[in-house]
Formats: C-alpha cells, structure tokens, sequence
C-alpha cells in the first residue's frame, strides 16, 4: 500500500520495543539526508527543530516554543555529545492517535476516534502525549480515553512553557 501525504507521517509497530528516536530523523525526512554524526551536531539540531517547525502545520506559538526549548534542553543536557543526542526521543509534532473507544459499548457501539496531541513521543513501550493548553469540555473524553489506552499525558499550560518545565523530556 502506498500513502502519501503533504505532511510527515510514522507508522509505529507497538510490538516493536523500540523508541523512535533523532537517529531516524533522516529516514522522515528524506530531502534532509545529513549523517547525525556529522561535525556539527547543533547545527544538525537546529536543522531538525526547523524542518519540523515548517512541515507538521504547528497550530501555535507557543508549540513552535516547544520544540525550540526541547532542542535546546537537548544540546545542554547532552553537552554537544552526538552520540547520546541520537538516541534522545524525537519529539512528533501534531500527532493523531487513532484508538478504539469502547464508552459506548453498553449500546452495542464502539468506535475508531482520532485524538490529536500537540506532541508525542514514542519510547518503545508507551506513548507520551503533550497536551498546551487549558482543559476544556471537548477534551476531557479524549483525554480519558488517552489515559485508559496507556498513553501518558503531560498538560503544559502556555504561561508553564520554559527550560525548567522542558528538562522532563529529556
């Protein structure tokens, strides 16, 4: 099956234990083929942080924020050091989660519901969701349902966004 889209997509094999992580930066973004070892990390993080910035459709600035932070956090925390860079997580900009809703169940009805997250990150046994913003009324449900599929969610207020708030991630 071919699938093609305007934005970049990952297909994760839950069954495969193994986290998503910037060494496999270049296989998303083919037009970005650079070694990740090459001789100037920062540059390759700052490459990274913009080519997500551009192509996944970034809803606010307070995401582009984000992953500027995260990036920073990462070169701080791993003082320039590429190997250990490459196995950081890679963060997934506006990621949709489709996962089966078994709510109504009672009435005979379950569903497939996309649940879109500002951010994830796969670490090879669960997913990290990172939602920035207030909660609201809408997301409540999805949150639950978040939550009752194992997916770990982590609500940023936008005023929370900051260094000290990013040294979780990383």
């Amino acid at each position: 099956m071919l699938f093609e889209s305007e934005s970049p997509c990952l297909y994760i094999n839950r069954s495969n234990l193994t986290g998503v992580t910037l060494e496999q930066f270049d296989s998303l973004f083919p037009s970005e083929r650079r070694s990740f070892l090459a001789d100037d990390p920062l540059g390759y993080l700052h490459s990274m942080c913009d080519q997500l910035r551009s192509s996944c459709e970034l809803q606010t600035s307070f995401e582009h924020l984000f992953l500027s932070l995260y990036f920073d956090q990462l070169w701080e925390s791993h003082q320039g050091c590429g190997a250990r860079l490459g196995r950081s997580l890679m963060p997934f900009p506006q990621t949709h989660l489709y996962l089966t809703d078994f709510s109504h169940l009672i009435t005979g009805e379950c569903e497939q519901k996309c649940v879109k997250v500002d951010f994830a990150f796969w670490t090879g046994q669960r997913f990290q969701a990172v939602q920035i913003d207030r909660p609201s009324g809408d997301r409540v449900h999805d949150e639950r349902l978040l939550r009752f599929w194992g997916i770990e969610l982590i609500r940023l207020a936008e005023e929370d966004i900051s260094p000290a708030a990013l040294k979780r991630f990383v």
